[in-house]
């Protein structure tokens, strides 16, 4: 099961392709890398490690770090919802903070996390 970190990372990982014009074929020929595997990495089917991690770092020319910003323990933040509360609360819910997010990147980010958040629930 690929965790909710690995999925964070592997959306850092797509926008700097986005930002670069580069898909995960592309992105994989340049750091020698397979391109099945950049492409799990990329989904967050496929858990980065460090090698990678400094490798995608020095090809975006990018600190590590830009890959877990804004990366922090999901577990820790469930007080927020009562037992119970029903689908059409959690869709409000989500519209209303989704709306106040001012940067597109940050929508599609979000979007991105949602969509394979949800790809990994079916392969369940």
């Amino acid at each position: 099961m690929t965790s909710p970190r690995s999925i964070c990372v592997g959306s850092a990982l797509s926008d700097k392709m986005i930002a670069a014009n580069l898909n995960a074929d592309q992105l994989a020929r340049m750091v020698e890398l397979e391109p099945m595997h950049v492409h799990d990495l990329e989904s967050g089917k496929a858990i980065m490690n460090i090698d990678e991690l400094f490798i995608f770092s020095e090809f975006f020319d990018c600190p590590v770090s830009d890959f877990f910003i804004g990366l922090y323990d999901f577990g820790k933040h469930n007080e927020d919802f009562i037992a119970g509360v029903t689908d059409e609360f959690f869709e409000k819910y989500l519209l209303t903070y989704f709306r106040k997010i001012p940067d597109p990147l940050m929508k599609r980010l979000m979007c991105s996390i949602v969509r394979q958040t949800a790809e990994m629930d079916k392969e369940k």
